[in-house]
C-alpha cells in the first residue's frame, strides 16, 4: 500500500503515467465522494496492468461533510489497501488549527508520503 497527502502538486501523477499505463489512472472528486466509489476505485482489478494510481482531490475541502470524512476513516482503518494501489489525495492547503482524524492518520502513516505546499524560498 502507498498513499501519498500531496498539496497542489501534479508531479507524481505524471511520473506515474510516464511509467504505467494511463489508463489505471483514477481521479475521484472529494465533494460528495462516497466510500463505495473509493473501494470500489482501489479494489479493481487491472487487466494489463499491475499498479492503479488513485487520485482524491479535494477530500478535506470545506464542502466535505464531516460523516465523509468519517466514513473515509472508519474504512482506512478496517481495510488494507492492495499493495498494486497508489492513493494520493491532493488538497489546496493544509486543513485548519483542528485537524480530522482522517488527516492525521494519513499523514502519520509508515506508508505515507507528505508533500507540504512550498512557498517563500523554497520555490526557488
Amino acid at each position: 500500500m502507498n498513499i501519498a497527502v500531496v498539496l497542489s502538486n501534479q508531479t507524481q501523477r505524471k511520473a506515474f503515467a510516464e511509467k504505467y499505463d494511463r489508463s489505471h489512472i483514477v481521479t475521484l472528486e472529494g465533494k460528495g465522494l462516497k466510500i463505495s466509489d473509493f473501494h470500489h476505485a482501489v479494489s479493481a482489478v487491472g487487466l494489463f496492468s499491475e499498479k492503479r494510481f488513485i487520485v482524491v482531490e479535494g477530500l478535506f475541502g470545506q464542502k466535505s461533510p464531516r460523516k465523509t470524512l468519517d466514513d473515509f476513516y472508519e474504512y482506512m482503518n478496517k481495510h488494507v489497501l492492495p499493495d498494486d494501489s497508489v492513493v494520493v489525495f491532493v488538497e489546496d492547503r493544509e486543513p485548519d488549527a483542528k485537524p480530522h482524524a482522517l488527516w492525521k492518520f494519513l499523514v502519520s502513516g509508515k506508508h505515507v508520503t507528505h508533500c507540504p505546499l512550498l512557498s517563500g524560498t523554497a520555490l526557488q
